[in-house]
This record gives structure tokens, C-alpha cells and sequence, in this order.
């Protein structure tokens, strides 16, 4: 069974050493998944795209997944459309930047 991965939103940010943005969808237009990280790593030349899902620290201290995909193929789909979305997206920013003058990233993230 195919899933379908939509309304894709993707918000860049200032790189923080490997993450380079913030990103949420619909999956099947009929649940929401938000909060996931966009991470890049140039050096690796196969995948240097990851995504890194929600998860919660327990008041044990043990940190449980929140959301993820349960298999490959779900994992290769998703970030697939998020890296299409994310490089349509900063395309349009690097095209912008030569007519404003700078990047316009998202200054009000706080990465912890």
C-alpha cells in the first residue's frame, strides 16, 4: 500500500551545525505530522539528507518515539518529498536573495 505524502511545509533556518530546517505534512490528507528536523551532511555523498522525528524524554529519563516511519520504503518516501520541497523552497530564497539582498531564513527558531 502507497501512501500519499502532501501539503509539505518546509521552514529553513540558519544552519546549526547539521540541521538545516523544520518541516511538517500530511500523510493520506488525513494525519498531521509536524515537528521534524531536516538535517544535512555535505560530506556524505549517498544520503546527506536525514529527518529526525519527534520524540519525548520520560520522567525516567528514557526517550520514546513519538512518530516515525515503521518501514524503508515510508522512510525513502517521505524524506524524498521533504528534500524536493526543501530545495524548491531554498532555490527560490537563493534566486530572492540576488534581488533583496540576503537570505531570508526563519530568525525566530530557537534551536535548544
Amino acid at each position: 500500500m502507497m501512501i500519499k505524502i502532501s501539503e509539505i511545509k518546509v521552514t529553513p533556518i540558519k544552519p546549526n551545525r547539521t540541521l538545516i530546517a523544520f518541516c511538517s505534512f500530511l500523510v493520506d490528507e488525513c494525519l498531521y505530522v509536524g515537528d521534524i528536523a531536516l538535517h544535512y551532511r555535505p560530506q556524505e555523498e549517498r544520503d546527506p539528507y536525514w529527518l529526525v522525528y519527534p520524540s519525548k524524554i520520560l520522567f525516567n529519563g528514557k526517550r520514546i518515539n513519538t512518530v516515525h516511519p515503521v518501514n524503508q520504503e515510508t522512510g525513502l518516501l517521505i524524506i524524498r518529498a521533504v528534500v524536493k520541497e526543501y530545495e524548491e523552497q531554498t532555490k527560490k530564497i537563493h534566486e530572492d536573495e540576488s534581488h533583496e539582498g540576503g537570505l531570508n531564513y526563519d530568525d525566530n527558531i530557537k534551536i535548544f
